[in-house]
């Protein structure tokens, strides 16, 4: 009887205590993507490693801790960790996208393109597919156009010029 008591209280007890450590996960995360919207990227990152470190295999949780890594400016950070990302889910065509990006910012711009292709490939009809599609095509208007051999890629992306190449 006794036994019974200890069973039925434990399983009481997990049944009210997962639901409420769930969403303390979850209040959490979206806490740090409002941190990461308003770009107050060493709170959202202090927030967002914790909760890595509770759920190590919530790849989402993983790619905000790169989103705020490039907001502060830590590139190479937020490379290793994407590269980590991959070699765990090598199909993860999302930090593949956000690696492409990284690698324009840093000028390898023949990586970045390989990678968007590789992107547009896996997945031809989603969001990230189309943008990558835009991007390659940016990238090789780029390359193309002596006239703009003075110009930073990455102020060409953020240009006019560069929606107008787009269309």
């Amino acid at each position: 009887m006794k036994f019974a008591r200890i069973s039925f209280s434990f399983w009481l007890a997990i049944f009210l205590f997962i639901p409420a450590l769930i969403f303390a996960s979850e209040t959490e995360s979206q806490h740090a993507s409002l941190l990461l919207k308003q770009k107050k990227y060493r709170a959202a990152l202090e927030i967002l490693e914790n909760l890595e470190s509770q759920n190590p295999s919530d790849f989402e949780i993983k790619l905000k801790v790169v989103s705020a890594h490039i907001g502060l400016g830590e590139e190479d950070a937020a490379e290793n960790k994407i590269q980590k990302i991959l070699i765990l889910n090598p199909d993860d065509f999302k930090a593949e996208y956000i690696l492409a990006g990284l690698y324009l910012r840093k000028g390898k711009f023949q990586e970045a393109e390989k990678i968007y292709l590789k992107v547009i490939k896996k997945q031809p009809e989603s969001p990230l597919a189309k943008e990558a599609q835009k991007k390659v095509h940016l990238l090789k208007k780029y390359q193309e156009s002596s006239s703009l051999d003075s110009i930073p890629l990455s102020a060409f992306l953020a240009t006019d010029a560069a929606r107008a190449f787009s269309k």
